[in-house]
């Protein structure tokens, strides 16, 4: 809607006579337009655009028109109609869908009120009336509705189809809107006031139709001879073709015409007749009569109706005079095309010869067609008695284009007898439809297709730097401890009577907060690199911060960088340890290294409630794997650049040997301590004999691989036991 000039554009292309809604209606369809459209807030509409999109539809609303005005009546006509929310989109979908089937709309209801005391709502039905429809809304969950009938039998409307005093009810259930369908069929024990009963206790919406259950039918028994008065009939039949009395209703009233003129038709009982008289200076070969009834019952005064007839009737040139077919000339479809034939036959009369005419047609197309012109191969042709001449009638356009071609062919008829000739004008129609140009379309297919790639390539581009990220709350913390890793896991080579205390953990810096690319937690250095496929995952990849380093974590999977391992998003689950370059005759059964933990409790939890379940989680580890890996991980770091690529193929092989099984009672586990608020600094450094050595310096004893028997170190001090491990938890499902 609107006025911008594309807007304008647009209507016009849409609404000019013989231009696309035209098209649409004469190809037999039926344009229904339903607005969601409110009168207040931001985005309220005014009249003039509801009469827009109505006469869209109807073709006349308020001072807008769209298409051939008033409509013609051998097209098919729409219907519009308007909601004020969506919520009230279902009841539109169900009123549009009542009056295309020629239901007559009632009133409407709000259960229960004035109207619908205590739930139950008044329906009269009176004699000539073929049944009711209810569309209505109710909460799911209340009670079903009920049905009373004039005698007073009553039925719950809980089966889709069922019988109550003579009458057929059926049911239809869509969420919350049920439609029910009362077909009496004007019997009389159906005939009186029916109760539709709801619960009190809930508000119901229902609207009320009524059905007709009547057709017409347009009747000329003489037929319709040109030169000649000929009687035309409306009548109104039942459902079994039977005429009505129409004096049963309180009024009955006709609106016809023909070829679009209103007629004045004059009742007779059963219908309506009119005298027709063809004059033979402006005869026609068909002529479309089309009449609408509406009426009023008694003695509840329910309007019925409009009913609606349409038929074209042929026709009949005097004996003397030769005949055309067919009565309407149509040239069919003008696929890219400028031209279009089709044949006029004329049968001679029986009588003698007769000479047949043609004129300038007069034409209506659309303006991108350019100039038209529409020529039979002759002037004039000569009939023999009782011959058939075919005459081909030629259409030529200027320019393809959009649209209907319509107007008339004069034709005069020289009839066997001296006299005045019958001058008759054929209606010719033709759709002109423009051609798509191949190439453009495939252009424009392929431009198209490769927009949608675009889009869908950018959206999983965003989507995927969006979710493939570290996100660490305010509360995150970590620790970082030295370890010797062995068989049995990783165990602390300072002191400490447990591997990690909830203590120990510090704060991350302001920086490592939020949604993040990457950050550093102590030693590790943790990023995310994200495959150049957007499909891929993005991969979370750890480590050292500062230097060279092998790292260890809970993610099975290798990369080809040795000094590289894949962890998990979003940072702040299992766990790193950051490995140190053996010494040389070193033992191959353990290595030194550092053991980080991130922990994000939130602001619901804390360190010392979830830091048992992390450190459980080093029980599930193959440690003796993952020590031999890191031990050829750092001796392909100290090779050439060429054999160290080969041993990263070899160690994403090697990947699959670490199947991780569940190793009870290997790992230490800390004592059940609190998170104290102010452990947010490391404890300090110990000196003495008990202390880590320097990096870089030759380990003391207790970091090489234990012995098989106890041993001493560092003077007569023995190595702390390791603390028992709590078994692991059960496999996540």
């Amino acid at each position: 809607m609107g006025d911008a000039p594309a807007t304008d554009a647009a209507r016009e292309d849409l609404c000019r006579p013989g231009k696309i809604v035209d098209g649409v209606r004469a190809d037999g369809v039926a344009i229904i337009a339903m607005g969601l459209m409110t009168s207040e807030g931001q985005a309220a509409t005014d009249d003039l655009d509801r009469n827009r999109l109505q006469a869209i539809a109807e073709g006349v609303a308020g001072t807008e028109s769209c298409g051939t005005t008033p409509v013609p009546a051998n097209v098919t006509n729409g219907a519009f109609l308007n909601a004020e929310d969506a919520n009230a989109l279902n009841r539109l979908f169900a009123q549009m869908g009542a009056l295309l089937e020629g239901l007559t709309p009632g009133e409407s209801f709000n259960c229960p009120d004035s109207d619908c005391v205590d739930g139950r709502l008044q329906i009269p039905v009176d004699p000539g009336v073929g049944g009711f429809r209810l569309v209505v809304e109710v909460d799911p969950g209340a009670p079903d509705l009920q049905l009373a009938a004039p005698d007073g039998t009553t039925t719950v409307l809980d089966s889709r189809v069922s019988s109550i005093s003579g009458a057929t009810t059926s049911l239809l259930e869509s969420g919350s809107l049920q439609t029910v369908d009362v077909a009496t069929s004007g019997g009389a024990e159906a005939t009186g006031v029916w109760t539709l009963i709801t619960d009190p206790s809930v508000t119901a919406l229902v609207d009320l139709y009524y059905f007709w259950d009547v057709t017409l039918t347009v009747e000329a028994p003489a037929g319709v001879v040109i030169g000649e008065s000929s009687p035309v009939t409306i009548v109104v039949r039942d459902a079994a073709g039977a005429p009505i009395d129409l004096s049963a209703y309180e009024s009955a009233d006709l609106v016809a015409g023909i070829d679009g003129i209103e007629t004045i038709f004059a009742p007779t009982g059963e219908g309506w007749t009119a005298d027709v008289a063809v004059p033979v200076d402006a005869a026609v070969t068909s002529m479309q009569v089309h009449g609408s009834v509406s009426a009023v019952t008694a003695p509840h005064g329910i309007e019925l109706g409009p009913i609606r007839v349409e038929r074209q009737l042929t026709t009949e040139f005097p004996p003397s005079f030769p005949t055309l077919a067919p009565a309407q000339l149509d040239l069919g479809r003008m696929e890219g095309s400028t031209s279009a034939e089709a044949v006029l036959t004329v049968t001679g009369a029986e009588r003698g010869g007769t000479r047949v005419c043609f004129g300038a047609a007069e034409l209506m197309a659309p303006a991108a067609a350019g100039s038209v012109s529409l020529a039979p191969d002759v002037d004039c042709a000569d009939v023999d008695a009782g011959a058939t001449v075919e005459i081909p009638v030629r259409l030529d356009v200027a320019d393809v284009a959009d649209g209907r071609v319509a107007g008339t062919l004069p034709v005069q008829l020289h009839g066997v007898d001296p006299g005045e000739p019958i001058a008759v004008d054929v209606p010719v129609t033709a759709t002109m439809i423009r051609p798509i140009n191949p190439t453009t379309a495939l252009g424009l297919l392929l431009l198209l297709v490769l927009g949608a790639l675009l889009c869908a390539w950018a959206t999983a581009v965003v989507t995927r730097r969006w979710y493939g990220s570290y996100r660490l709350g305010r509360f995150a913390k970590y620790v970082s401890v030295p370890v010797t890793v062995g068989a049995s896991g990783p165990r602390r080579r300072d002191d400490a009577p447990e591997l990690v205390s909830p203590a120990e953990f510090r704060a991350l810096s302001p920086s490592a907060r939020g949604r993040l690319m990457e950050f550093t937690a102590g030693p590790v250095e943790h990023r995310v690199k994200f495959p150049i496929f957007p499909l891929a995952e993005p991969r979370a990849l750890v480590r050292g911060a500062h230097g060279t380093a092998v790292p260890v974590t809970h993610n099975p999977r290798s990369t080809t960088d040795p000094a590289e391992r894949l962890t998990d998003f979003p940072g702040s689950v299992g766990f790193v340890i950051l490995t140190e370059r053996p010494l040389a005759g070193a033992a191959p059964e353990t290595i030194a290294g550092t053991l980080l933990l991130v922990i994000d409790p939130g602001d619901t939890s804390t360190v010392a409630q979830l830091l048992p379940d992390r450190l459980a989680e080093l029980a599930r580890v193959n440690w003796s794997a993952e020590v031999t890996r890191a031990h050829e991980a750092w001796e392909a770091l100290s090779r050439p650049a060429g054999k160290q690529a080969d041993l990263a193929a070899g160690s994403r092989t090697g990947a699959d040997r670490r199947g991780r099984t569940p190793a009870a009672g290997n790992a230490p586990t800390p004592r059940d301590h609190t998170d104290p608020a102010a452990a947010s600094a490391p404890p300090p450094p110990r000196s003495g004999p008990g202390a880590p050595p320097p990096r870089g310096a030759t380990p003391a004893s207790h970091d090489a691989a234990p012995p098989r028997t106890p041993a001493r170190s560092d003077g007569d001090r023995p190595h702390p036991p390791p603390a028992q491990v709590p078994p692991p938890p059960p496999p996540r499902r």
